[in-house]
Order: structure tokens, then sequence, then C-alpha cells
């Protein structure tokens, strides 16, 4: 009897849904968001799928079949196994200096009380409001024999021969710092926002330095933050490729490049998306950990409360 009375509540609570002019009026309203992904992302992505399964021919044309040989072909091939390693410490080591660089400076935009706070804000998120390509060409005019920075070096040391920079992983590393700082200050912000200075004041008057007052309550309650951050500069890595192409060399290998140079120098489309699928798979792994770390970090500081 309960159980009958309790399927009938919902079946009412369905059916009042589905009349409900508030309910049916916001579903409507996401309606066309839906579509939008569904067209422009949902159903490319399986396109690509689909070609990555295909067999590439000569001329540039593409053979529709049923075949591992691209995914194959990756995985047992020592040169891509090498790349896939060079990206996946490009992006460790990207994601450090914008956790570095990005802590201190969200921490101090979240704390400091200035009428320049919006016009720093600016300064901060330009790299976002820039095109990729204008960023790629301002490294190479600082990078080059008669940017400033040989300049500079040339002014305090005449004696001194210009440094070769553009061609480096030193160009490669500071020029997608740069671009996925952004990514990395603004999770931040959010995340030190939302820890009340009450929390530091107090430790303060208790005695505790501001190292501990850092590590042992600011950090901590900003790991969500920080493991956002970290994850969407990683990520950045894993799918800019102008950097590496104008300011990297021929010895530079990371997947990016290998998905341009595939679809667009060999014509190699089942090839290039094979390795698409990878990297995506690779983008889902980490934003599965990342999840998992944040629900991990959640549980622990309920259980310390």
């Amino acid at each position: 009897m309960t159980q009958s009375k309790s399927s009938l509540i919902k079946k009412r609570i369905v059916e009042a849904q589905w009349t409900d002019p508030m309910v049916l009026f916001r579903r409507l309203a996401v309606a066309p968001a839906v579509l939008l992904t569904v067209i422009f992302f949902v159903l490319p992505i399986m396109r690509l799928a689909q070609i990555s399964f295909f067999r590439n021919v000569a001329g540039g044309l593409m053979e529709p079949a049923a075949s591992l040989e691209n995914y194959t072909a990756f995985l047992g091939d020592p040169y891509y196994l090498t790349t896939l390693g060079q990206t996946l410490l490009y992006g460790v080591i990207v994601s450090l200096l914008c956790l570095l660089l990005g802590f201190p400076l969200s921490y101090t935009m979240v704390r400091i009380q200035t009428r320049a706070k919006p016009l720093l804000l600016g300064i901060i998120l330009y790299p976002l409001l820039t095109n990729a390509l204008v960023l790629v060409f301002a490294w190479l005019v600082i990078f080059g024999y008669q940017g400033p920075i040989n300049k500079l070096l040339l002014f305090l040391v005449p004696s001194a021969e210009p440094l070769r920079i553009i061609g480096t992983p030193t160009a490669i590393i500071i020029s997608m710092t740069h671009a996925g700082l952004p990514f990395m200050v603004l999770p931040l912000m959010a995340a030190i926002s939302n820890i009340p200075v009450s929390l530091e004041d107090a430790a303060a008057s208790l005695g505790a330095s501001r190292a501990a007052i850092m590590t042992q309550i600011v950090i901590p309650l900003a790991m969500p933050g920080i493991l956002g951050g970290c994850l969407i500069a990683f990520t950045s890595v894993l799918s800019g490729f102008l950097f590496p192409l104008y300011l990297g060399s021929n010895a530079t290998n990371i997947l990016p490049l290998q998905i341009y140079e595939k679809v667009s120098e060999a014509a190699n489309w089942p090839f290039g998306a094979a390795i698409t699928f990878i990297v995506l798979l690779m983008t889902l792994i980490l934003i599965g950990m990342g999840t998992l770390g944040k629900d991990l970090v959640a549980r622990l500081a309920r259980s310390s409360d």
C-alpha cells in the first residue's frame, strides 16, 4: 500500500513538471544551448571518432574501415611515445610555473584594497583578450636578437653574444606560461575569496607565523582552486600548437604539433584524428583526476571540522 502511494506521488510529480509553465519555460530556455552543443561539439566529435578508424590512402584520401591500425601505429612507435612523454613534461612544467606565479598574485589581488584593482586584473587577464597569434608575434619580437632581452644583455655586458632564445624549450615554456597564467589566476582568486580573513587574523593573534598561516590555512582551503587551475593550465598545453610551431624548432615534438603536421602537411586525417582522440582521452583522465581530487579535499576538510 505504501509503495503504491509513493509511486502515485512520483507519477503526479512528473506530470506536474510537464504541466508547470515555469518548468516548461526553463526546459525550452535550455533547448537552444543543448542544440548548439550537439551540432557544433557532439556531432563533430563523433565524426572525428569515425575518421580515426579509417585508413589513409595515397593522395590524402580516406578509406572507410573499422581498423585500430592508427592507434596501434601510435602506441607501438617509440617516436610518438617519446612525443607523448615530452608533451606531459611540458604540461607539468607549465602548470607548476603558473601555480608558482599565480598563487601569490591571486592572493594579493584578493586581499588588497585599491582603486587600481580592476586595472591590475585587466593586465593579468590581457592574454585572454588577445588573439594567440598576436601573442606569438609579440614573443618573437621580445625573444629576437634585436629584442629587449638581448638589448638589455648587450647594455649590461657589451662583449656578450646575443642569446638565442627562439627555437628553444625556454621560449615555449615562457610563452605558454604567460598564456596559461590567467586560467590559473581566475580559479585561485575564486577559491581564495571564499576564505574568511578572520581565520588568518585569528591564527595570527594566536601566534602563528605568516608561513604557518599560508601552509596550514590558506593553501589547504584554496586546494580546489589549485587543482582546477593546474588542470586548465595542463590542458592548454595539450591543445596549443601556435607557440611550439613559431617559437620552437624542428626538434620540438609535442602532440598538438603532430596533429597539425598530420592534418595540414601530410594530409593524413585518420592518423591525426587518432592522435586527437588520444589527447582527448588524456584530457578526460585529467578532468576525472581533478574532480576526484576536489572531492577528496572536500571530504578531508569536512572530516577535519
